[in-house]
């Protein structure tokens, strides 16, 4: 976390090791809850449920995997990100994709509201929301697309490297 102090400079605060185990926990268990929620061991009344099934545990693995990511970005200042670290963060993003793809092009009925400072917009109906979650779907699409190719070109490149020194 970076904070900027009284004379203008900016100090960096990371969070403790025991401070990211806890948020780690926070996270992996509300993701563990939704996915609960998602395979009906908690069971929920299906008319509070407004998606498929399949997006709750979607939703879910977003908590879970974030909370994977929080200590693996400890300690890494100028270090490039390991392989591992690089696949969760493509899950994630694989995560988000989906989710917002069928938020934007999946069957069914969408209700968004928008507001502004608090102040309901007009016109915002089913239309004017797909658009907008359809826009970004597509650029989280992209920017999949571009991390995929981009894991494996270093994974095939790690794994040539290997291949090269036996």
């Amino acid at each position: 976390m970076n904070e900027t102090t009284e004379t203008g400079q900016v100090s960096k605060r990371q969070l403790s090791t025991k401070g990211a185990w806890l948020m780690r926990a926070i996270f992996v268990s509300m993701g563990l809850m939704i996915l609960f929620m998602a395979f009906d061991l908690i069971h929920l009344d299906p008319a509070d449920i407004h998606a498929p099934r399949w997006v709750l545990a979607v939703s879910g693995m977003m908590f879970v995997i974030a909370g994977f990511l929080i200590p693996a970005g400890q300690n890494r200042s100028k270090a490039e990100p390991g392989l591992w670290v690089q696949f969760l963060g493509l899950m994630l993003m694989g995560c988000f994709a989906a989710v917002f793809s069928w938020i934007a092009f999946g069957p069914g009925e969408r209700e968004f509201s928008t507001s502004v400072n608090g102040f309901a917009v007009e016109g915002s109906g089913e239309s004017f929301g797909r658009a907008i979650f359809g826009f970004f779907a597509v650029l989280v699409d992209l920017w999949l697309v571009w991390g995929v190719y981009s894991f494996l070109k270093k994974l095939i490149r790690k794994m040539l490297s290997k291949l090269g020194k036996q």
